[in-house]
């Protein structure tokens, strides 16, 4: 497809939607979510393609910068490229009350908002194995490769030298994600908002920086460098929606808030 140069940048923000795919592995089909960033009004002119929102996200944002125009998110609101920067907004619509069946259970105390889910299993989040496998493979390297005596005597042998520290800290990166994962998983499913940050299992964010609450194959926080992951099974699938809109509107009131207290 080419683009008419009539049609200025301007009249060309990019989005963010979610495609559909079936892909087929070892005869077996399997449908998969692919999120885009496009043009919009143009949605067979892909520019990047990721199977995660997060980063086809910060793509599309970074063209809207450099081109100066607005950006629409998965969440469907429209931001200006005067706003792109702008906190998170309250919705206009007044958000459904949680019910106790949605397996969330809300509660506030000096103002600190609290969402405990009482449906997520124990074995969500759970440790990586692997990284645990990989981190304990490096330190039996080490040992077999005699790495105390080389240490002794850095000089002796630079190569080696090199190469051990290299393994050293590859060994020692893989521990320490590993225990940061035990550390997180035995944090309760708990997601927090106060006047300044959002937290959940080890992960926060200030809730100024917060841009858009949406639902993917995860409930997903995000600001333009990071985000929280919430699992879907935080809550049961029929109450996400509303999860969702109450996640967003308890940063969106508190950014505001915080935003009105600055001199």
């Amino acid at each position: 497809m080419v683009l008419r140069r009539s049609n200025p940048l301007q009249q060309l923000p990019p989005d963010c939607v979610p495609f559909e795919r079936r892909r087929y592995r070892n005869g077996v089909a399997h449908d998969v979510t692919e999120y885009r960033s496009v043009v919009s009004g143009q949605k067979d002119l892909a520019l990047q393609g990721s199977s995660e929102y997060p980063p086809a996200r910060r793509f599309a944002l970074r063209l809207a910068r450099e081109w100066g125009v607005g950006f629409r998110g998965l969440d469907g609101r429209v931001r200006t490229a005067q706003n792109l920067d702008a906190p998170l907004k309250p919705g206009k619509n007044r958000i459904a009350r949680l019910d106790p069946e949605s397996g969330v259970l809300m509660e506030e105390n000096e103002g600190v908002a609290t969402l405990r889910s009482s449906v997520l299993p124990r074995s969500s989040g759970f440790p990586n194995l692997h990284i645990l496998g990989g981190a304990g493979l490096g330190f039996v390297g080490l040992s077999e490769r005699h790495a105390d005596q080389v240490f002794l005597d850095l000089w002796f042998n630079p190569q080696e030298t090199l190469l051990l520290a290299l393994l050293t800290a590859a060994a020692l990166a893989a521990a320490g994600v590993f225990f940061f994962q035990v550390w997180a998983f035995v944090q309760p499913a708990r997601l927090s908002v106060d006047g300044s940050r959002v937290r959940y299992r080890g992960r926060s964010l200030p809730v100024a920086d917060v841009r858009e609450v949406v639902s993917t194959s995860d409930i997903l926080i995000l600001t333009d460098r990071g985000h929280i992951a919430l699992p879907a099974d935080f809550c049961k699938p029929s109450a996400t929606p509303v999860v969702v809109g109450t996640i967003h509107q308890l940063i969106a009131d508190r950014a505001t808030g915080a935003a009105l207290a600055r001199p």
